[in-house]
């Protein structure tokens, strides 16, 4: 495996790592942040569901994107590797 599908895979596994960590307790209080005393039913809703929402649909969005690219950067090593294999075999 190359290092470029090392790096890949490990941002992958740290993109988990956020989403899980900002979807708890103290991870929503950090998403929240300070809100107001006078905001309304509908503004406090928008503050929650923002709140849950974001860490999963950017986070989400990155963590497809990446492993998308993981993959293909390892079937990319496995075909590089299987084709010097068998470069090596026909000489």
């Amino acid at each position: 495996m190359s290092r470029r599908t090392k790096v890949l895979f490990t941002i992958c596994i740290g993109l988990i790592v956020l989403i899980v960590l900002l979807e708890t307790g103290p991870g929503q209080m950090l998403m929240r942040g300070r809100i107001p005393r006078n905001v309304t039913h509908f503004e406090l809703d928008d503050i929650y569901m923002g709140a849950a929402l974001a860490p999963i649909a950017w986070g989400g969005l990155l963590f497809v994107f990446f492993f998308i690219a993981a993959v293909t950067s390892l079937v990319l090593d496995r075909l590089r590797a299987r084709n010097s294999q068998t470069a090596q075999i026909t000489r």
